[in-house]
């Protein structure tokens, strides 16, 4: 079956393949045009050009056909349980580890590692994301939330849309956040030079909210922060504290390019944050009340390895004595 998106237009005098754009972090704009073309996407029910101008109360139907058959392939690839119940999993996702499949790349993902180890996940997905309510970026580890069933995979989707699940996440950043705690509330949208991108550098785009506070400091090299998101946007806390706090998380190499590094004076950290191969953020903590059980769940998992050993570096060389 093909996914349906239905948008309510309020604002005036914006391109559709634009509006689109802002409203919907599925789709490219070159994917926008293409769909408008072939009459997937409709204006008030007629097709339309890429370039016509919606009103306010203006309705968008979008239809997006179905990706080409995937045979998902069980893989014994390890993750780490943190609870489960006959209802939900929680799992620590490791560094590296792509979520889902895609066309071309149906082998080696989380999701290819749940078919083994699960007995049962949700469809409501869609084939290529059994189980899959949320997901984290390949380079950020930690906790994860699967849905065993239909039921239970729909009460979760809305309580992500509602921010009713808190999710916290620990990163190492360079330089000291300043003020040391506070909210940033922004604009995004997507880069309009590089689609892969996100910035706060818009005019028009959804709302992003992260709350931070800083827990270490290390000199004025680094620190040890704490973050949560109460919007769930792609690449937010790298493009947050990057964009906004100038404090780009180490080892993130699309937002910052690792400037950074070659700016240190201590030839020996240079050498290890050169090694490091990811953004150093990890989701710490996730906060609910079990939409079925109605108990509250607190769930935390450690850093990995690559992330603690940068920190045990940084708390040696310059940590408070």
């Amino acid at each position: 079956m093909p996914e349906i998106i239905n948008l309510l237009v309020d604002t005036e005098n914006i391109r559709i393949d634009k509006y689109i754009s802002l409203h919907t972090d599925k789709l490219s704009r070159q994917k926008i045009i293409e769909l408008i073309k072939a009459q997937k996407i409709m204006l008030n029910d007629f097709p339309v050009e890429p370039s016509r101008k919606v009103k306010a109360g203006d309705r968008i139907k979008i239809e997006i056909p179905d990706q080409e058959s995937i045979n998902l392939i069980p893989q014994d690839i390890p993750f780490e349980i943190l609870y489960e119940d006959e209802d939900i999993l929680v799992i620590n996702k490791p560094p590296h580890l792509v979520v889902h499949p895609a066309c071309g790349h149906s082998e080696g993902t989380l999701v290819n590692a749940l078919l083994y180890r699960v007995g049962s996940l949700s469809t409501a997905g869609g084939n290529l994301k059994p189980g899959i309510v949320h997901r984290l970026d390949k380079g950020t580890s930690g906790i994860m939330i699967i849905a065993k069933n239909d039921n239970i995979h729909s009460k979760l989707g809305n309580m992500f849309e509602r921010h009713t699940v808190k999710k916290f996440y620990r990163l190492l950043v360079f330089s000291i956040p300043r003020p040391l705690a506070g909210t940033i509330e922004t604009l995004y949208g997507r880069d309009q030079k590089n689609r892969k991108k996100f910035t706060t550098k818009v005019r028009e785009g959804k709302k992003a909210i992260t709350i931070y506070n800083t827990i270490e400091q290390f000199g004025d090299i680094a620190s040890l922060v704490e973050a949560q998101i109460i919007t769930g946007r792609t690449h937010q806390i790298r493009v947050h504290f990057s964009e906004i706090l100038n404090c780009p998380i180490i080892g993130e190499d699309v937002y910052s390019r690792n400037r950074r590094i070659r700016r240190l004076d201590d030839q020996g950290l240079r050498d290890v944050l050169a090694e490091v191969d990811r953004p150093l953020l990890h989701s710490y903590k996730i906060e609910f009340t079990h939409p079925l059980k109605q108990k509250w769940l607190s769930i935390k998992c450690e850093p990995p390895s690559d992330f603690l050993n940068v920190l045990e570096i940084l708390r040696s060389k310059y940590g408070r004595k």
